[in-house]
This record gives C-alpha cells, sequence and structure tokens, in this order.
C-alpha cells in the first residue's frame, strides 16, 4: 500500500514539473469563456502563435481568453494583425526578461478593436516588458499606427517600448475603458499626415481615464512638410465635439525633441461643445521640442500647446510643476494657450486655466519665448474669452529671442511672456531672471495680481519696457501686492514699465493711468509697493 501511495506522489510530482518546463520561444494559454476549456502550448514563433489564436477564435464557442508570453529576446511580426472584442475578451501579452519585436517594415501592426455593436463587453488588454520596432502603418486608414486601439478596451502597458514606427507609435481612438500607461517610451515614430508622432489620443463621450506615468516622449514628429498643419509631436490629445468628463494625466513624464508645426512635445485640443473634461500633467518635463526648420508665424508652442474652441466650457487644463526648457517656437517657445470663443455666446461657463510651480528657462521665440496666452477675441469685448488663465508660483529665467527673425513678426515686441487679449490672473510670487525680450508683455487687455501676489523682475533686457510693457492694458492690483524692479534695461522706452495706452474703453479712472486697483480708485487706499533698485514707490 505505500509502495503504491509513493509511486502516485511521484507520478504527480512529474506532472507538475512537465507543467512548469518553460517553454523556448512562446507560450500561448487560452480560455474558451470564463469558466470553460483552457489549454497551454509552445510555439516556435510569435506569427506561429499568432495563427494559433486566431484558429481558436473559430472554434470557441464563446469569448477567449488568452495569454502570450514570450522568452526568447526577439521576435517578428509578419502581418497586420487585427484582434475583436467579439471573439477574445483578454488578451496579454508580456515578457519576464524582455522581448524586441521587430516588424515587417510597412506591413506589421496591432490592432484591438472593441467594437461598439459589442458594447456590454470590454477587451482587456495588457501589455508589458515589449519592443515594437519599425512596426505600421496599422490597417486604419485614418490613423496608421503600430499599435492602435479604440471603443470598447481597457489597456493597460508597461515597460513597453515604441520605436521607429511607420505612422504614429501608438493610438488610442475613443476608448472608453480605462487606459494606463506607465515606464514605456516613444521614440523616433512619424506620422506623415498630421496629428501625433509618438502617441494619438482621443477622447469620446464615454471615455474614462486614461494615465501616462513616468513616460518617455523623445524624437518624435507629425510630419513637417510646409504644407501640412501638424499637431502634437510627441503627444496629440482631442477631447471630442460632445466629449464628457474625460479625465487624462500625464504625470512625471518627459517630451524631448519631438516636433510639430503646432505642440511640438504635446498638443490638447478641446473641440466645440467639450464639457467638463480634465487634462492634469504634473511633474513633467518638456526640453528640446521645437515647431519646425524653418520658423513662420504659423508654428507655436514648441513645448505644448492648449487650444480651446467656441463653445467648450466647464473643462480643465492645469500644468503644475512642470519644467519648460530648451524649446524653440516664433509663437509661444516654451508653451502656447490658444482660445477661439463663440463671439455670438455669453455667460457660458469658463474653462479653467492654470500653471503653478513652473519652471521656463532658456526657450526661445519672438512672441512669448517663454508662455503665449492668447484670446482670439476683439479686445473690446474680453468676457467673450471662454476661460480665466491664472499663472502662480513660477519662474522665468534666461529666456530668449530666436537666433534667426521671422519676417512676419519681426516687427513686433520681443517678449518672453505675452498675454494678448485674454484677462490673466497672476498669483503667489512670479520671478522674471536674465531673459533677454520683455519679461512680461501685455496686449489689449487686463492682469489682475491676486493678494500678496509678488513680481520679481530683475536683470532682464528688452525692447520697449525693461521689464514690463503694456499696449492699452492694465495692471489691476490688490491687497499686499509687491512688485520689485531691479537691474532692468530697455533698448528705446521704459527701462522698468514702458506703457503706450490706446482707446479710453481699457481705462475705467483716468485717461492716462496704466495702474488700478481691484478694491478702490483711490490709490492712497491701495496696500502695495513698487520698488525701483531699493528704492520705494508705495501707493
Amino acid at each position: 500500500m505505500k509502495r503504491e501511495v509513493l509511486l502516485l506522489l511521484l507520478m504527480l510530482c512529474s506532472h507538475v514539473v512537465a507543467l512548469k518546463k518553460r517553454c523556448s520561444n512562446v507560450e500561448v494559454q487560452w480560455q474558451c469563456g470564463i469558466q470553460g476549456m483552457s489549454s497551454q502550448m509552445c510555439v516556435e514563433s510569435l506569427d506561429g502563435s499568432i495563427t494559433l489564436i486566431q484558429h481558436r477564435e473559430t472554434v470557441c464557442q464563446s469569448q477567449l481568453r488568452v495569454n502570450l508570453t514570450l522568452y526568447s529576446s526577439s521576435e517578428t511580426l509578419s502581418s497586420n494583425v487585427t484582434f475583436s472584442n467579439a471573439n477574445i475578451s483578454q488578451f496579454v501579452l508580456e515578457s519576464p526578461n524582455g522581448t524586441q519585436i521587430q516588424c515587417r517594415p510597412g506591413t506589421a501592426s496591432l490592432t484591438f478593436n472593441g467594437e461598439r455593436g459589442n458594447a456590454s463587453s470590454l477587451m482587456d488588454i495588457r501589455i508589458e516588458n515589449i519592443a515594437f520596432i519599425s512596426c505600421g502603418p496599422g490597417t486604419h486608414k485614418t490613423v496608421p499606427a503600430a499599435l492602435f486601439f479604440n471603443n470598447h478596451c481597457q489597456i493597460a502597458i508597461h515597460r513597453t517600448h515604441v520605436d521607429r514606427s511607420n505612422g504614429v507609435g501608438l493610438a488610442i481612438v475613443d476608448v472608453v475603458g480605462k487606459v494606463s500607461i506607465s515606464w514605456s517610451t516613444f521614440s523616433r515614430n512619424t506620422f506623415q499626415n498630421g496629428f501625433g508622432g509618438g502617441v494619438h489620443l482621443t477622447i469620446d463621450t464615454l471615455s474614462d481615464k486614461t494615465e501616462f506615468i513616468h513616460c518617455l516622449f523623445t524624437e518624435n514628429q507629425a510630419s513637417l512638410l510646409q504644407q501640412n498643419n501638424t499637431k502634437g509631436g510627441g503627444l496629440y490629445v482631442q477631447y471630442r465635439n460632445e466629449s464628457r468628463n474625460g479625465v487624462l494625466h500625464i504625470q512625471n513624464c518627459m517630451f524631448s525633441c519631438n516636433c510639430a508645426h503646432w505642440g511640438g512635445g504635446l498638443l490638447a485640443m478641446f473641440n466645440e461643445s467639450a464639457y467638463n473634461n480634465t487634462l492634469l500633467i504634473d511633474f513633467t518635463t518638456f526640453e528640446s521640442n521645437c515647431v519646425g526648420l524653418d520658423y513662420n508665424d504659423s508654428m507655436a508652442g514648441a513645448g505644448a500647446a492648449v487650444t480651446i474652441y467656441s463653445n467648450a466650457t466647464s473643462n480643465r487644463a492645469h500644468f503644475s510643476n512642470c519644467n519648460f526648457t530648451g524649446n524653440v517656437a516664433p509663437w509661444g517657445g516654451g508653451l502656447f494657450i490658444f482660445s477661439q470663443p463663440d463671439l455670438i455666446l455669453k455667460d457660458v461657463a469658463q474653462n479653467s486655466l492654470k500653471i503653478s510651480g513652473c519652471l521656463f528657462k532658456n526657450n526661445s521665440g519672438h512672441i512669448g519665448a517663454a508662455l503665449y496666452i492668447y484670446c482670439n477675441s476683439p479686445a473690446s469685448i474680453p468676457q467673450h474669452c471662454n476661460a480665466k488663465p491664472v499663472i502662480a508660483e513660477s519662474v522665468f529665467v534666461q529666456n530668449s529671442d530666436l537666433p534667426k527673425p521671422v519676417t512676419s513678426i519681426s516687427q513686433s515686441p520681443y517678449s518672453i511672456f505675452h498675454i494678448g487679449h485674454f484677462p490673466t490672473y497672476l498669483a503667489q510670487k512670479l520671478e522674471f531672471l536674465n531673459n533677454v525680450g520683455t519679461p512680461l508683455h501685455i496686449h489689449e487687455t487686463s492682469v489682475t495680481l491676486e493678494n500678496d501676489t509678488v513680481l520679481n523682475f530683475t536683470a532682464n533686457y528688452g525692447r520697449n519696457g525693461g521689464a514690463i510693457m503694456l499696449y492699452g492694458s492694465w495692471i489691476a492690483v490688490s491687497n499686499n501686492n509687491v512688485l520689485f524692479f531691479s537691474k532692468n534695461r530697455a533698448v528705446t522706452r521704459g527701462g522698468a514699465i514702458y506703457s503706450f495706452m490706446t482707446e479710453e474703453i481699457y481705462l475705467p479712472y483716468s485717461r492716462h493711468c496704466f495702474i488700478k486697483s481691484t478694491s478702490s480708485p483711490d490709490p492712497t487706499h491701495w496696500n502695495v509697493s513698487f520698488v525701483f533698485n531699493q528704492k520705494h514707490s508705495r501707493w
């Protein structure tokens, strides 16, 4: 009896060892439905494993759950492959030690199609520790991509590298489920026809939260052909018409050496009727991004750009603790904020724009070398601007003009932080240090300093206004404001401040006054300090 038990135990142990034996190249596990038949098999190649999965799709009576584990250091993908949530409920592609998938150029990609007709089922997709090299274009004609996801998918991508795609590296179009992408790299991808080089993301009416955590976007391009109006070299984000409650969070990422005509590193666009969506970017660096080789007035926002159109309302775009360094564009070298309001609508719920704790350093441009905020609305009706920009606790240091002139805007005043037709609020402490170009240019609008705000202008050099230039504009001061001016210089007028008045409509209290108060028209009641090289002029 003991001998029989021992033999049985030996048989069981040998069976377990056999099950745990690792495959040499690819291990395929699949299961029909939640409690259906399951199996696993060793396959010689990735192409062979995909053929096997496609066969299982045809014979499985319910949705298939698939797990592909790659053990080899490299594999080849030879064709465009599409998986659908009509047949597959779960798809896992992983490698314990890291596997490079080399695609056949121009003919190989992966598409995950969460069909809208199968809305009750989300395709759960996980990709981990994989490198996709020279993949794409995908079969999707609008956005050719190495990896393409749409509609009813839930996506987790971790430690994945997408490089040298012939098209967008990663496209996520109107995905309903949560999208989480972490510790991944998108590099040297190029989309010839437009929107997104590294990643293309569109957020639809039912989109859940999307997040990029610890990701690198580098050397991607939306085509720089002059006839194309390309957007988002590293990452293109579009909140579609009628999109609701979508959330995009970008944290601890880097956008480096990407190019596009608009938004070299990143472009986020809130389309008409987009409502209550959120763009949150924190602890992220935008470095050495560009808008093309030949600068002209149609190129803006090398580091990043945010555009808000028509009656998009109650959306939020917040940049927190970000660095904008060494970016180059004629308009908004570091960051460009653009509003295109509907001039017919009034009293719409405003969108929220906030930049806080950010560093703008060594950026170059003509109009807003570091930051350009512009509302495309007649200056006489600024109430139509559909957003409230707040800039807080940020530093502008060593930003400068472009190295070569742009003909169409060469006569415009060079500026570091440029505000045009867009009532803007400054808060906490802002410092402007060692910039070449007027640090703060306010054009036909108002700037309000919130309570306890401090502005420090030191060692800047401008054309008109060594620190501040106001063109048909005014600054509204509040309680306990301090404006400090030291060692600033101007080429022509206003070593510290230069003001040029246009129409009386901009000056509620006096035709010749460019400073007013949010609380009282009487300067003797203001609690505000102006310091010029340690000499106070207290109003």
